[in-house]
């Protein structure tokens, strides 16, 4: 497991502004294999006594067999100076 846990508590961000407008990054797979793509829909929210969020993928999106077939997934958030290079990672 490389993956970091944070605490939720010490994430602070305004979540329509960096899912709505900031763009993330949906990143899942193994040391070995894995797969990256920009999205700009999904959701916090706390639902039955836990910290939970929310992202839809596409079925025809190549990411989507990464997030179904392994454990865990990344959200990565970046300020607005990062927009155009994650423009790159976004389907044409």
């Amino acid at each position: 497991n490389d993956f970091k846990q944070l605490d939720i508590s010490d994430f602070m961000c305004n979540p329509f502004s960096k899912i709505g407008s900031g763009w993330m990054l949906i990143t899942s797979g193994n040391k070995k294999i894995f797969n990256t793509m920009t999205a700009s829909w999904g959701s916090f929210g706390f639902m039955w006594g836990k910290n939970v969020v929310f992202t839809f993928i596409r079925p025809g999106r190549y990411t989507k067999e990464f997030v179904d077939n392994n454990e865990k997934f990344s959200l990565c958030f970046f300020d607005e100076n990062y927009k155009k290079v994650l423009s790159y990672l976004r389907k044409p």
